[in-house]
């Protein structure tokens, strides 16, 4: 579990650590959400320093990458994650088989490369059942419905999100309405992305009704696992699944073209955390845009973009010169629309050319790390072998000795016998 590994990695059990050296894993922890740079310099020189071993290293290097939101960073992830699988000491440990896994399946589907996801999301579930830990891997069955939504098997991935549903349902334990309450939010977001946007408002109200009772009632749902709140971060944990709820509502029902209603649930995700920060309100920029609200699209894009400096080559940027050629359409200035047009078709082109060369550079990489392994286990059969002959040799040699010895000690015998007659 990918929350499991922070908690371990902050907490440091495993590892005593020089109280003279900077270069520790929670130094590192403490800064890699907002300095992924520094946090691996940290864990280099803590591998160097002895601090940690080349495995552990791996693992929170693979980790930060995998949280970085750049696509050669996620690749990056995948080779480490693909090579500490094949590691002796993963492979005999399931703890460290979670942890790498997640960071495969977490690192793959932000790339949006959802069948190698789609397949790591199958192991870890696995992994899960064969130690007991069936919540969790309902929460993966979860996430695994939502990936064959976007591989194209919509039926059958939202088939598997409702048997995830039915068999959390009913049970007033934490961990079990967590995965029951995440399982409600990827189906209301798929649902939307499906345009099946009829069905979305029963299915995000049911995922509002239990965290209103559980609002209400933690004492009623304290069960003391892992993923459970602290009684004072319960509003903050509530807000964050209330918001999303209320942005998937306030989208369904300007599909619909209800759009007093989806102003009424964007008046309402407004005041939460998520509706009051920039990525929140840049989250639900297509919503205003369905409602017509342009001016207050074009107030979130200008915020983004000042934000965002010069460093115009990405996905966003692309999903702004979007809406601003819908914004201006819809206002009439056509010209504008037509120059948004044209820089969002050539900025779509140059990331998916981007793209094409980043999954190549992971093609090409993880070839070179396949011809390693191949290498190494080259070697190993190599030294093997020598090792088999280097015993066989011993063993014939041995054979030999007592043969030897055996024949001498019979010739003995027999001269003594021939005195004694003679």
């Amino acid at each position: 579990m990918i929350l499991k590994l922070i908690i371990v990695l902050i907490a440091t059990v495993a590892f005593r650590q020089p109280s003279d050296s900077s270069y520790t894993e929670k130094s590192a922890m403490d800064v890699y959400a907002i300095q992924p740079e520094r946090a691996l310099q940290i864990i280099d020189s803590a591998e160097i320093v002895g601090n940690m071993t080349p495995l552990r290293a791996d693992l929170f290097r693979a980790f930060i990458y995998s949280r970085t939101g750049e696509e050669m960073n996620y690749d990056s992830a995948i080779l480490i994650g693909e090579r500490l699988m094949l590691h002796d000491s993963v492979v005999e440990n399931d703890d460290l088989q979670e942890d790498v896994l997640e960071i495969l399946l977490n690192a793959c589907r932000l790339q949006k490369d959802y069948e190698p996801a789609l397949q790591w999301a199958t192991r870890l579930g696995e992994l899960y059942r064969s130690c007991n830990e069936e919540t969790e891997a309902l929460r993966i069955d979860a996430e695994i419905g939502t990936l064959l939504v976007r591989i194209g098997q919509q039926e059958e991935g939202v088939a598997k999100i409702d048997s995830v549903i039915s068999q959390l349902e009913g049970k007033r334990k934490f961990n079990e309405l967590d995965a029951l309450i995440i399982a409600l939010k990827r189906k209301g977001e798929i649902l939307n992305e499906l345009g099946w946007c009829n069905e979305v408002p029963l299915t995000v109200q049911h995922m509002l009704d239990l965290l209103n009772d559980y609002e209400h009632h933690p004492a009623d749902y304290h069960d003391g696992t892992l993923r459970e709140p602290e009684e004072e971060n319960i509003p903050d944990y509530v807000d964050f699944y209330r918001g999303k709820g209320y942005a998937y509502l306030a989208s369904a029902y300007a599909s619909l073209n209800e759009k007093e209603k989806a102003s009424a649930y964007l008046t309402l995700y407004e005041q939460t955390a998520a509706g009051q920060n920039l990525a929140g309100r840049f989250m639900i920029t297509s919503t205003l845009i369905e409602l017509g609200e342009y001016d207050r699209v074009l107030d979130i894009f200008d915020e983004v973009v000042q934000q965002m400096d010069a460093d115009t080559m990405n996905a966003n940027y692309a999903i702004i010169l979007r809406g601003r050629a819908e914004a201006a359409e819809a206002q009439g200035r056509h010209a504008d629309a037509s120059g948004y047009w044209r820089r969002y078709v050539e900025l779509s082109s140059l990331l998916n050319e981007q793209l094409l060369q980043s999954k190549a550079h992971l093609y090409a990489a993880r070839f070179h790390a396949q011809e390693q392994q191949h290498e190494i286990e080259r070697h190993r059969e190599a030294t093997r072998r020598a090792m088999q002959s280097r015993t066989m040799f011993g063993l014939i040699g041995l054979l030999m000795l007592f043969f030897a010895l055996y024949a001498f000690i019979q010739w003995s015998k027999t001269k003594r016998r021939n005195r004694i007659l003679v």
